[in-house]
């Protein structure tokens, strides 16, 4: 099997294994909130959707135990917003969604584009952040930066101890699929080129 083929069917099988978390080690009482989903570039398209409780609490169980140091809970992040577009995907057409949208985009509907990935995978934080599941981050504006091909915009979070920020982008993999997490100043000076491998890499 090709190397990046069995890279994805790893980060899949682990995306998976959140399922099986156990529910008590966050506390079935957690209010499940309605999230507000946007697709089909800038958000042409929304849905508000409710979540089942299992599904739920399989997404904030990447939080536990709780993160002991900021580049734990970045880790913790990534999971967390990979497994909750997975499930997101359950209700919405956002499933079919593929990286990055000059190749892809405008075939079906649940395409994103990077509004749409910076407005989901933002307000997803902001959920995490306000019932208590950031310790060593806070949501802040997102960020934004021009390419070669166009404007591009990524959802963002600032580290509180040193004022870090750091841009939590799922622009440049398939629905489902670890988004990138990379100091806003280095991500702000990578060239489109060198992004684009990302893509392909799930680790």
């Amino acid at each position: 099997m090709p190397t990046v083929r069995l890279s994805k069917l790893l980060c899949r099988l682990l995306l998976l294994s959140a399922a099986l978390l156990p529910l008590n080690a966050i506390g079935t009482n957690t209010t499940i909130p309605e999230l507000q989903i946007c697709y089909d570039f800038g958000c042409r398209s929304k849905e508000t959707i409710r979540i089942e409780e299992s599904e739920w609490q399989s997404i904030v169980g990447w939080f536990q135990p709780p993160a002991v140091t900021a580049t734990i809970e970045r880790k913790q992040i990534r999971q967390a917003i990979g497994w909750m577009e997975e499930i997101v995907g359950r209700y919405t057409p956002t499933y079919r969604d593929k990286a990055l949208n000059l190749e892809h985009g405008g075939q079906f509907p649940g395409q994103m584009d990077c509004l749409d990935e910076s407005h989901n995978i933002g307000h997803y934080l902001s959920v995490f952040e306000s019932l208590g599941f950031l310790r060593h981050h806070g949501v802040v504006q997102p960020a934004y930066r021009r390419t070669i091909f166009d404007d591009h915009w990524a959802s963002q979070i600032e580290e509180r101890a040193t004022g870090t920020r750091f841009v939590v982008d799922g622009w440049f993999q398939d629905n489902g699929y670890l988004p990138l997490i990379e100091p806003t100043q280095e991500w702000l000076s990578l060239s489109f080129f060198r992004l684009l491998p990302m893509s392909l890499d799930t680790d």
